[in-house]
């Protein structure tokens, strides 16, 4: 069993108290006042201990705090790719719309340039309207789906803002709660 296994460690007037998180080295321990000294033995595990759950709980709020940060960049990351990806659907919904619409006009003026009779000519331009309209229609369904990318980049705005808002009020009360502390800290006397 090594040193740093053992909860004391004593060494003529010096006390090593060791806790996972924090060890403590008391030099002056009264060896003259066995009252004093079995006083002190039992009130160093309770300041350790105690210092040791601090320690796990400044580390887990670090953690918690690194978390938040890096959910707020990835949601942001998220919330521009999003923003990103509606706006080349809408261009890419108005290219095809425009191009659709000259290919049907180019093949209107080509038909007339054919000689076809006149029935076959209006049966053509007939379809060739149908299936542009249809095309159209399919490509308003695009926009169903820049409203559905508008929805969840609302969302995602309005979780950001909301972890931003966590994560400054989280601050604030460790801010508290350091100042708290430091002040309880002059009030504390070792014997």
């Amino acid at each position: 069993m090594s040193n740093r296994d053992q909860r004391f460690l004593d060494f003529g007037a010096s006390t090593l108290v060791n806790y996972p998180a924090a060890s403590l080295l008391v030099t002056n321990m009264p060896l003259d006042n066995p009252e004093r000294y079995g006083r002190i033995k039992d009130l160093l595990p309770l300041l350790l201990s105690g210092l040791s759950a601090k320690i796990y709980s400044l580390a887990t709020q670090d953690a918690l705090h690194e978390h938040a940060d890096q959910l707020t960049h990835s949601m942001g990351q998220i919330r521009g790719a999003l923003y990103q990806l509606g706006r080349q659907l809408l261009r890419n919904r108005r290219a095809s719309t425009h191009t659709l619409q000259q290919m049907v006009h180019n093949l209107q003026d080509d038909l007339l340039r054919m000689g076809l009779k006149e029935d076959e000519e209006e049966y053509l331009i007939d379809r060739i309207d149908h299936s542009a309209e249809d095309a159209l229609d399919a490509m308003d369904a695009g926009s169903e789906l820049a409203t559905s990318f508008s929805f969840v980049h609302n969302n995602l705005k309005q979780i950001i803002a909301q972890q931003e808002t966590l994560a400054q009020a989280f601050d604030h009360i460790l801010s508290q709660q350091q100042q708290v502390e430091q002040s309880a800290a002059g009030d504390i006397e070792l014997f």
